[in-house]
């Protein structure tokens, strides 16, 4: 038997770009109460959206994934949730100083090779980003997926720093 997140999904024939909007809506609605449940949408509409945070916000992210807690791809397990701080990385426009995203890597290569990726196709200059984060910033960690090692933080501009190139 099929989730109610796969159904809907499926049902409405959406585009991977529009999973973070069913998601959404879902769980305004009450129909992924369940946390397991609730975490398999959430892995899959981040994960398979090219831009998630163009189709929810920040905080609306945030909010979801403290929800279901520490998430291992698709598995809830605080014992998963690193016990020591991490420098990751993030390639990203000169807002992130400001406002910094959610997705960073551990590896800087990968970093820097979603900087020369996105300098494709977004306007303006990329730079590289770290920051130090600790275990309670951390709100998922996405390797099977998309097998990008993808850390998903919660982290206070004051922490990110630009790196010199």
């Amino acid at each position: 038997m099929e989730s109610i997140w796969e159904d809907l999904k499926y049902e409405r024939s959406l585009s991977r770009n529009e999973f973070p909007v069913l998601l959404d809506e879902m769980v305004e609605r009450g129909l992924l109460d369940d946390l397991d449940e609730l975490a398999i949408a959430l892995e899959d509409a981040w994960t398979m959206a090219d831009l998630p945070l163009l189709a929810l916000g920040r905080q609306r992210w945030i909010e979801l994934f403290r929800r279901v807690g520490y998430l291992s791809d698709t598995v809830r397990r605080e014992s998963l949730r690193p016990r020591i701080p991490l420098t990751l990385y993030r390639a990203a426009a000169a807002y992130d100083r400001v406002k910094p995203g959610l997705a960073w890597s551990q590896d800087i290569e990968q970093a820097r090779s979603f900087q020369e990726y996105n300098l494709r196709h977004i306007r303006g200059p990329l730079f590289l980003f770290s920051a130090q984060v600790e275990p309670s910033e951390m709100l998922a960690y996405f390797h099977q997926t998309r097998a990008e090692n993808e850390f998903l933080v919660d982290i206070p501009r004051e922490r990110v720093h630009q790196l010199d190139e």
